[in-house]
């Protein structure tokens, strides 16, 4: 299901918008290259954008990708989860019955 057909907004403006428990966060998109798929390091903090995550010496790559992935998908299925109640108690159709 493509979320964005349904709610044409990004993920991250739709967890805050909805009040979800878990929320997106930030990564370094920018800093990510096939060189340092395995950095353990000082926390890459120029190439955050908006908000900056805690300083640690011994930032992971593998790990923080790990965790940004899964609140992610974590995000995405709290909001489709929000959604569908909402649709249904007002159109008594279930948003998850029909492919978008």
């Amino acid at each position: 299901m493509d979320s964005y057909r349904l709610l044409p907004n990004s993920l991250n403006d739709l967890g805050k918008a909805w009040g979800c428990k878990v929320q997106k966060g930030t990564f370094p998109y920018k800093f990510v290259n096939k060189d340092n798929l395995n950095y353990i390091g000082p926390t890459p903090m120029a190439y955050y954008e908006g908000e900056k995550p805690v300083y640690s010496d011994n930032w992971n790559m593998e790990q923080e990708t790990i965790t940004y992935l899964n609140a992610d998908i974590m995000v995405l299925y709290q909001v489709l989860e929000i959604f569908n109640d909402v649709f249904y108690t007002h159109h008594k159709i279930s948003a998850i019955t029909y492919v978008t």
